[in-house]
């Protein structure tokens, strides 16, 4: 008795990427949770895995966005002086 051995397989897809794993284990629940250690671990380097890989699609997103509306401000400001400029005679300075 006391052998309480468990084969786990687990498979999820997050993010567009698909974890796999298989464990055999002999059982010993975490107290709070009744999962086994190794398998809360895993999962949780997986789910950091995928949200850093959705982060990174995140930002980039953002970045181009940013980029987007930077260009536009600056065409903006540069149709503004060159309405208010453009024919003006050159002053002499000096």
């Amino acid at each position: 008795m006391g052998d309480h051995r468990a084969t786990v397989k687990v498979e999820f897809d997050i993010h567009g990427k698909v974890y796999k794993q298989e464990w055999w284990i002999n059982y010993f629940p975490d107290d709070s949770s009744g999962v086994d250690r190794r398998i809360a671990e895993w999962f949780s380097a997986c789910w950091e895995d995928a949200y850093s890989r959705y982060q990174k699609v995140v930002n980039e997103s953002h970045r181009e966005e940013d980029e987007r509306k930077q260009r536009e401000a600056e065409l903006a400001e540069l149709k503004r002086l060159k309405e208010k400029y453009e024919g003006a005679a050159p002053t002499a300075q000096g």
